[in-house]
């Protein structure tokens, strides 16, 4: 009957840790004395230190200092991690952070490893800390931050751009235009998104239009095309169309670029013509 109790907590400590393994979580226990109670096999993913500190009873002090000895410096702002660290301040610190009532942060640890810290402090005193790898997650954050800004960078060119560009997806819907293109019908970016040429040029023009689209989105072979164009204000515009499929399958779109050529024709016209004003165009 004796044994009952401790052959119970030993396959509950054993669960325990299968519980820590299966979360890929490290967890260690210290009393209200600072004294480790329960420190997960998992602890020593996240510190190179000896197995026998994690032994229950081991002063918290204890095993932060053989943290440190092992060169990792947790819990330091990234702007004073260049400086030299005083061992007992670090200590000092880390045992001040451990009877806070919660405490969380996520730090990095090495070149390249983000730990999630998690530290309560029960009411009996008691307090539990817990050690999350995610490192996976602050990557694929970075990386949402990278394409963010790679989108933005993309969206300032396209806007910016001198000859007209428009985005077309599948449907051939306008998913992306600029304000060049805009400045050709007199209209917004917000009044052409989402429709299609439809909405914005005559049957003939309209469906001439489309079927090139449809081609280079079903071949993928680029079109090119010298167009004259006018302008919602009357005015003549020459351009070559070249269009492109991007994307990938599934997901193409098409993107159409208009290279302005009208201020080469006008100075051509003019040598045609023998016009000296004209011919003052800058070509």
């Amino acid at each position: 009957m004796n044994d009952v109790a401790p052959s119970d907590a030993h396959i509950r400590l054993g669960m325990f840790e299968a519980a820590c393994d299966i979360l890929a979580a490290a967890v260690i226990v210290y009393d209200k004395n600072d004294c480790l109670v329960f420190a997960s096999r998992q602890v020593l993913r996240y510190f190179p230190i000896p197995p026998d500190t994690l032994t229950p009873g081991t002063r918290l002090r204890d095993v932060l200092g053989a943290i440190f000895d092992s060169g990792v410096r947790y819990g330091i702002a990234p702007d004073q991690r260049h400086k030299a660290i005083n061992r007992e301040e670090w200590i000092s610190t880390r045992i001040s952070a451990h009877w806070r009532e919660q405490h969380e942060t996520v730090e990095r640890l090495g070149r390249d490893r983000w730990i999630h810290f998690r530290k309560r402090r029960l009411p009996n005193g008691y307090n539990v800390t817990t050690l999350v790898d995610v490192s996976e997650q602050k990557k694929q954050e970075e990386q949402w931050r990278l394409d963010l800004e790679r989108i933005a960078l993309t969206e300032e060119i396209l806007e910016t751009l001198p000859s007209p560009m428009v985005i077309k997806d599948r449907n051939l819907t306008y998913i992306a235009v600029n304000k060049a293109f805009c400045a050709i019908y007199d209209t917004s970016a917000e009044s052409v998104l989402g429709r299609t040429i439809w909405a914005l040029a005559d049957a003939e023009s309209a469906g001439r239009i489309e079927a090139s689209d449809r081609a280079v989105l079903e071949t993928g072979e680029p079109f090119t095309l010298a167009e004259h164009i006018i302008r919602a204000d009357g005015s003549d515009l020459y351009v070559v169309t070249r269009k492109y499929r991007i994307g990938a399958p599934g997901h193409h779109a098409v993107v159409t670029v208009m290279e302005d050529l009208s201020a080469f024709v006008t100075r051509e016209r003019a040598v045609a013509d023998g016009d000296d004003a004209l011919l003052r165009v800058p070509g």
